[in-house]
């Protein structure tokens, strides 16, 4: 469960694929895809490490 307010304060967006799943958009071009029980972690195409997704990941 994500609180909207959590998404509006990192300023991500988010969407659903074809199959209901959630995906979360960063600045950095990074993505989380929550895929039934997973989470999965695409990193972005910055210099940071971790990225925006794998901090929201860690913090959530």
């Amino acid at each position: 469960m994500l609180c909207l307010g959590d998404l509006a304060e990192k300023h991500c967006s988010f969407s659903f694929d074809e199959n209901g799943c959630l995906r979360l958009f960063f600045s950095d071009h990074s993505v989380v895809l929550y895929k039934d029980d997973d989470v999965i972690v695409f990193a972005g195409d910055g210099d940071l490490s971790p990225s925006e997704a794998e901090r929201w990941v860690k913090t959530h």
